[in-house]
């Protein structure tokens, strides 16, 4: 049993609220609110296909971090090593360096490993999608461009004094235009000087780790498919992702992943069997991830399902509390093995 404390929290502008502090038990809590819906679908899924299927499904305000890494370590210890294994993954990314550690994992504890896209996979998740042996993508399932966004102590602030998340495509982008358009004559050196008065230099040095590090872990998740790309293709792909759709939330297409970047997919469309269970998996998700649990407190702290990693066999929830200004001051993650 896990009961966490969770610190006073201040209010919002404008509201009056008694500062607290409580205990949640949120294995209890878990328990009394269990997620369902989720384990005939797996199954079923897994019929359809002849494998074994691992949901690794994150809502908004999660993300791809080392608590992931950790249950996943766990849930495939569990269960063993597969034949086939397919990966329902939904995620907007995380953490630069997880999504390689999570292929890493998913590689030893599988002989073919397909990644299942319902939704979105971005950012870091696209990492993990590129580097299965098989891609599954229906007519609303889209990937996204891996070049990096970051914060950095040393980037310009906003008005409220937080670093503003940039990336080094934002500032190769802002050189190449200011050299386009400098004048004849004109001295560039004094223009780049003004933009260090408001970029760090040592930030950029961080920026471009960022992107040169994305760039290596989409090679090595292109290298883990089996058969591999050639270089060139491997080559092209990784270019493409990793900055020619200049924009780091841009949806990459499942017609766009066939024609753009080449990359093989297994599609799955309205009318079929497995695109109607893996849009009922999907809503299912959407419902846990919807669903608000008011926990009995002086202040009105709220309870949501943020992340699961599961198969029909063992599942790990991630809840997270939050406050009634909308802060989050608790999470936890409850193991639920015969849901």
């Amino acid at each position: 049993m896990s009961s966490a404390p969770v610190p006073p929290v201040p209010p919002s502008a404008g509201q009056q609220v008694q500062q607290v502090s409580i205990n949640i038990d949120f294995d209890q809590l878990l328990a009394t609110n269990r997620p369902v819906g989720t384990k005939a679908l797996l199954e079923a899924i897994g019929m359809t296909r002849g494998t074994t299927v691992l949901s690794l499904v994150l809502a908004e305000g999660a993300f791809l971090a080392g608590d992931v890494v950790s249950y996943l370590e766990s849930l495939v210890l569990k269960s063993g090593k597969q034949n086939r294994l397919d990966l329902f993954l939904r995620s907007t990314g995380g953490i630069a360096e997880i999504p390689w550690r999570v292929l890493t994992i998913l590689r030893e504890f599988s002989e073919h490993l397909a990644v299942m896209v319902p939704r979105v996979a971005m950012s870091g998740a696209a990492h993990i999608a590129i580097g299965g042996d098989e891609l599954v993508m229906g007519p609303l399932s889209n990937l996204g461009s891996v070049d990096p966004t970051r914060n950095h102590p040393l980037l310009p602030r906003d008005p409220q004094g937080n670093a503003i998340p940039t990336s080094v495509q934002h500032l190769k982008h802002c050189l190449n235009f200011l050299k386009r358009t400098v004048r004849e004559g004109e001295a560039f050196g004094p223009i780049v000087a003004e933009l260090f008065r408001h970029v760090n230099p040592l930030a950029l040095g961080a920026l471009e780790e960022s992107y040169e590090l994305s760039r290596l872990i989409t090679q090595k998740a292109l290298s883990t498919r089996r058969p591999p790309f050639d270089a060139e293709k491997a080559a092209a792909i990784k270019d493409k992702l990793a900055g020619e759709y200049f924009s780091h939330t841009y949806y990459i297409s499942r017609a766009e992943v066939e024609t753009d970047l080449g990359l093989p997919i297994t599609r799955m469309d309205p009318g079929e069997p497995l695109f109607s269970q893996v849009e009922a998996l999907n809503a299912a998700y959407d419902s846990i991830f919807e669903a608000v649990v008011q926990l009995p407190a002086p202040v009105p702290f709220q309870l949501r399902v943020k992340g699961i990693i599961e198969t029909a066999a063992h599942r790990f929830v991630l809840a997270q509390v939050f406050a009634p200004n909308g802060q989050k001051v608790a999470g936890h993650w409850a193991e639920q093995d015969n849901y």
